[in-house]
C-alpha cells in the first residue's frame, strides 16, 4: 500500500471520531516511519507513490484503531510539543496546550526587566519559582530551556504536584532536557509541600513567581475530547476555582507580604477572571492585576503582582 492510499484508508477510518482525520492520519503515519529519523510532512507528500513496509502498515492500524476510540493523539505518540520542545506525555499527565505557552512567555518577561532592572547595581536579582500542579513539567521546563545558564546560578526552581506519577513524568522530562538538577520537584497538595524548603532559601529574595494551570473545568463541563485525561488535572470543584481559591489563600498564610516583588500566574476558564480578580484582591487590596487573552481573544491567564 502507498503513503497516498495509506492517509485515504486511515483517514476514512477516522473521519467520524475525529475532527482532523486526514492530520491525525499523517502525524501518526510519520510518527511510525519516523523511527530515529525526523520526517515531516512534506516528506510524506513528497513520496505519495512509495509503498509503505507491512510491518509499519500493521503498526500504523494499531494506533488509528486507538484514535477511533478517542485516544488522543499526544498519548499514542508519546509525546507533545509545547514551546517548541518535546515533552513525554502519557495517560497521568494533562497534555501541555498552545494557550499555556503564554504564561512561559510572560515569566520570561518578569526575568528579563527584573535582570534589566539590576544591570546597573551591586545587587543581583535572587528569585524563587515555583509551579503548582505541574504535570508534565512543561512550563517550568520550558522556563528554564530559555533561560541564559547565567541567571540559573542566583534562582531556585521548584514544582509540586499531588500525583506521584505525574512528578515521574515530569522528572523523566527534565532529565530528557538536561535540567534535572535545576528543579527541585515536591509530592504534595499546591504550595504545602514546597513551604518548608521556602523559608530555608528566602533569605535575600527579591522576587518570587509562582504558575499555576492548576484544574479549573466545572463537572459539567465534561467534553469526550478530554475524556481520556485524568481527571484529577482537569475538574476544580463546583465552580472550578476550589483549588485556586486554596492556592491564593495559601499565599497569604505563608507569606509576609509585601516583602519583595510576588508574581502569580495563573491559567483559567474566561468565564472565572472576576471571580478570581474579587478573591485576589479580598485577600490583597493592593495587588496589581492583568488579564492576558489567549489567542482566540478569551481572558485566559491573570497576573497578579504583589508589591
Amino acid at each position: 500500500m502507498t503513503i497516498k492510499d495509506t492517509i485515504t484508508e486511515g483517514s476514512q477510518l477516522l473521519q467520524n471520531t475525529s475532527p482532523t482525520p486526514q492530520l491525525d492520519t499523517e502525524v501518526l503515519l510519520l510518527n511510525t516511519l519516523s523511527g530515529n529519523s525526523n520526517l515531516n510532512k512534506s516528506y510524506l507528500y513528497s513520496h505519495l507513490d512509495i509503498n509503505v513496509p507491512n510491518s509499519a502498515i500493521v503498526n500504523l492500524k494499531q494506533k488509528l484503531s486507538r484514535r477511533a476510540k478517542g485516544e488522543p493523539i499526544a498519548y499514542i505518540i508519546g509525546y507533545k510539543e509545547f514551546y517548541n520542545l518535546n515533552f513525554c506525555t502519557n495517560k497521568d499527565v494533562l497534555i501541555p496546550r498552545p494557550e499555556t505557552e503564554q504564561i512561559v512567555d510572560l515569566v520570561i518577561e518578569v526575568i528579563n526587566n527584573k535582570l534589566t532592572t539590576y544591570s546597573n547595581t551591586n545587587s543581583k536579582p535572587q528569585s524563587i519559582f515555583i509551579d503548582i500542579g505541574t504535570g508534565s513539567g512543561c512550563i517550568p521546563i520550558s522556563i528554564l530551556k530559555s533561560l541564559n545558564t547565567k541567571y540559573l546560578i542566583n534562582h531556585t526552581f521548584f514544582a509540586t504536584d499531588i500525583s506521584t506519577k505525574a512528578l515521574k513524568v515530569a522528572e523523566q522530562n527534565a532529565k530528557t532536557h538536561q535540567i534535572k538538577d535545576n528543579i527541585t520537584f515536591l509530592h504534595g497538595n499546591l504550595l504545602e509541600p514546597a513551604y518548608q524548603l521556602i523559608n530555608k532559601t528566602k533569605k535575600g529574595i527579591n522576587n518570587f513567581i509562582i504558575t499555576a494551570n492548576l484544574p479549573y473545568l466545572k463537572p459539567n463541563e465534561k467534553d469526550c475530547s478530554i475524556k481520556q485525561e485524568p481527571n484529577l488535572a482537569l475538574y476544580g470543584g463546583e465552580d472550578g476555582l476550589v483549588l485556586i481559591r486554596k492556592l491564593m489563600t495559601q499565599v497569604k498564610e505563608y507569606f509576609q507580604l509585601p516583602t519583595f516583588d510576588f508574581h502569580i500566574f495563573i491559567e483559567h476558564s474566561p468565564n472565572q477572571t472576576t471571580p478570581i480578580r474579587n478573591h485576589s484582591l479580598n485577600l490583597f487590596p493592593k495587588a496589581l492585576m492583568k488579564v492576558h487573552k489567549d489567542i482566540q481573544g478569551l481572558n485566559r491567564i491573570t497576573h497578579i503582582k504583589i508589591n
